[in-house]
């Protein structure tokens, strides 16, 4: 996949998300952050998705060493860990992937290293894109209890 590196030097990704209960999907532009180490989503976004407080609260509690810390030195504790259940990334599919999200504060749409890690990157700021592909040994993996896996679509990679 390739995207556009932004004037200012970021690079946005879009990702499609399955909204609950639907066939289709929404796309979302998430900031490529190479400094965060999870994937987050705000809880407006996930509401827009169909996905309310019950559902979430339902996800894996972060606390102690796990509760996500911001820029400020400000520790979350209200954050959970919540699995949507398909995303899309260019020309690759995943499944069961974790988001962080906050009840109280609004995150930001980041694409941490917790997803960045399964693609090989390629920054060319001469022509401002970037480009990456899935790595190798990458189309099934074992993150978490719900069986996350991520594959290209239509390739039988």
């Amino acid at each position: 996949m390739m995207t556009k590196i932004s004037p200012s030097g970021f690079i946005y990704a879009d990702i499609d998300i399955r909204p609950r209960h639907t066939v289709t999907m929404d796309t979302f532009r998430f900031k490529v952050d190479t400094g965060a180490n999870c994937t987050t989503i705000s809880i407006a976004h996930l509401i827009e998705l169909g996905y309310d407080e019950a559902w979430i609260l339902k996800g894996k509690r972060m606390m102690g060493r796990a509760a996500p810390v911001l820029a400020s030195g400000e520790i979350l504790k209200d954050c959970y860990e919540v699995i949507l259940p398909e995303i899309r990334i260019g020309s690759w599919v995943g499944y069961n992937w974790p988001f962080i999200t906050s009840l109280s504060k609004p995150f930001k749409l980041l694409l941490g290293t917790n997803s960045l890690k399964f693609f090989n990157w390629k920054l060319d700021y001469d022509s401002l894109l970037c480009t990456f592909e899935l790595r190798k040994n990458q189309r099934n993996f074992a993150f978490n209890e719900s069986g996350q896996s991520i594959h290209a679509i239509g390739r039988g990679d």
